[in-house]
């Protein structure tokens, strides 16, 4: 058969005897075929023709190859200590290469180690990234710094110390301080006090007279007391405060069966007025503001005031002076006016009643009990500023009333006598 590139041949055979003869048959025309191939980074483009009936083909229009489009990317960082790597890759066709990139300089830190007392400073210097390092700037050791460890003295129970020397930058000891042994006591007596009968004794001790300490206690002897007998003591002859020497009534006009006796025998016994002369007592005479405040600073133990009295009215020289100056300097007792006592005038029931209650609140007795007054009927004759006083001595039974007919009068304006005054102070005193 023919194709595009040769003829063909037709045979003609007969069919009864087989003989055959040939005629050439004309090439067939070609069918050429465009292929285009463009071109790659690498390669040229071109155009290939080939025929579609006999495979036959030509290439023609060839175009230069397009070459890399590379992009570099870092694919590994150089460090202090090794080389880095630069990746180039062809967006078009991926083809790659890689090229070295150089090592980076150590990035340096420095510490400062200084220099002791026997080793030598240095500044160190090291990579932040490797353990490159390395040594510079050496100082030679600065040597010891001597200072005194001071000797400590012993004493009896202590133990002490010996000098000795340290450093005073490494505390590095250069002199060791040797300890001392302790001294121990000397011991000294102290001697027994005996007892007296008001004050304590001790017994026999000892301590240390170095250091003070007690070694052996001195313990507490106790008083042996009092051993009295007619009122004196018979071992120190201090007289017995309690004791009361049986009394002799040197009073013509007292009588046992008199109402006042035991009042008159209470101030006589206790020194806390007299008679009017040896044998008189007079009870009925009335008692004067300066008997009374006498009485009372007698009573209290005759305390001293720290200045005399401003009373134009009370001399010096007088036997009521310094009972005076006690009893206003106290608040006891107050002046007619600013400048006189009236140390001679009578003393009245409330007077007695108002002097008693500042007494009793001086020394600190409950005052709070009040009576009731209006139970008499002269109560309303009581002066103001008398009220209170004479309410709380009815109350504690010191003022009472006084039986003029069938009524009990307080009479708060009557003269006290001597022996009321008396039996009233002896109340308060076994109050």
């Amino acid at each position: 058969a023919p194709t595009c590139t040769a003829e063909g041949i037709k045979t003609f055979t007969c069919v009864d005897c087989q003989k055959s003869y040939t005629d050439p048959v004309a090439k067939l025309a070609q069918d050429y075929k465009t292929e285009v191939t463009a071109p790659t980074c690498t390669k040229m483009g071109y155009t290939t023709h080939t025929c579609s009936v006999c495979g036959d083909s030509y290439i023609t229009d060839y175009t230069e190859a397009k070459g890399h489009a590379y992009t570099a990317e870092v694919t590994k960082e150089a460090t202090c200590t090794a080389e880095g790597e630069m990746t180039y890759t062809c967006a078009v066709c991926g083809d790659t290469y890689t090229e070295a990139l150089a090592k980076v300089d150590h990035e340096m830190t420095t510490v400062v180690t200084p220099a002791t007392c026997l080793g030598y400073g240095y500044t160190t210097n090291s990579c932040k990234h490797c353990d490159y390092s390395y040594i510079s700037a050496i100082t030679n050791p600065t040597g010891h710094t001597e200072a005194v460890d001071a000797a400590v003295e012993a004493t009896c129970t202590e133990t002490g110390l010996t000098e000795g020397k340290h450093c005073s930058v490494c505390e590095e000891v250069l002199v060791a301080q040797e300890v001392v042994p302790a001294k121990g006591h000397t011991e000294v007596e102290d001697k027994a006090v005996e007892a007296t009968c008001t004050e304590t004794g001790l017994t026999a001790g000892k301590h240390c007279s170095v250091c003070n300490e007690v070694l052996v206690k001195q313990e507490t002897v106790p008083a042996k007391g009092h051993t009295f007998e007619n009122g004196v003591c018979t071992v120190c002859g201090a007289a017995d405060p309690d004791y009361v020497p049986e009394w002799v009534n040197p009073f013509k006009d007292v009588k046992e069966n008199d109402w006042f006796y035991k009042g008159v025998k209470f101030a006589s016994q206790n020194g806390m007025f007299n008679g009017t002369c040896a044998d008189t007592f007079s009870p009925d005479d009335a008692m004067t503001r300066a008997m009374l405040v006498t009485v009372l600073w007698r009573l209290d133990g005759k305390a001293e005031a720290s200045k005399a009295s401003a009373f134009v009215d009370v001399p010096a020289n007088e036997y009521y002076a310094d009972a005076v100056a006690w009893a206003a300097e106290n608040g006891i007792v107050n002046g007619v006016d600013a400048t006189h006592f009236a140390p001679n005038d009578e003393v009245t029931r409330e007077q007695i009643a108002a002097i008693l209650f500042r007494y009793a609140e001086k020394k600190g007795v409950d005052t709070t009990k009040r009576a009731d007054l209006n139970a008499f009927p002269d109560a309303n004759k009581v002066s103001s500023y008398a009220k209170d006083a004479m309410a709380w001595a009815n109350a504690a039974d010191l003022i009472r009333g006084s039986k003029e007919g069938a009524r009990t009068l307080l009479n708060p304006q009557g003269t006290a006598t001597r022996a009321q005054v008396a039996v009233i102070l002896m109340r308060y005193a076994e109050k």
